[in-house]
């Protein structure tokens, strides 16, 4: 994470920790975020297959309450693959 502060979990409870490593056990699963203050929150998740292959997802949020006909538009995040 560099702007904001924040936690992420899994969705079995599991609480991430900054820069540190996670088995994921099933091919598909739910990161849920939770800002901890009104400010941008930014930050990087990168999974990786047991083939070496790496892909990053950037997540930008903006905690800021705006409401358009009672919808609210959020982007979730960019993701591409790294480069070796």
């Amino acid at each position: 994470q560099f702007e904001g502060e924040g936690s992420l979990k899994m969705d079995n409870g599991i609480t991430f920790l900054p820069n540190d490593r996670y088995l994921l056990e099933n091919e598909k699963f739910r990161l849920y975020y939770t800002a901890e203050g009104d400010e941008a929150h930014n930050f990087i998740v990168v999974v990786e297959d047991n083939f070496k292959n790496s892909y990053e997802l950037e997540f930008d949020f903006n905690n800021r309450n705006i409401k358009d006909d009672g919808l609210t538009a959020i982007s979730i995040g960019n993701f591409r693959p790294l480069l070796k």
